[in-house]
């Protein structure tokens, strides 16, 4: 299972989020690409519950 730790302030999420948005479109690996996508949708949810 993958372990996120997920920020509590907005403009730290609001950068990952962008961060790992880039990622995904960069990945060549399948893992990559699914490491990223659970990370993203994670903090995706975080961000709209603050």
């Amino acid at each position: 299972m993958l372990e996120i730790v997920i920020p509590t302030d907005r403009i730290t999420l609001e950068r990952q989020i962008k961060a790992l948005k880039y990622a995904l479109k960069n990945d060549t690996r399948e893992v990559d690409k699914q490491i990223h996508s659970q990370a993203l949708e994670r903090l995706e949810k975080a961000y709209n519950a603050i």
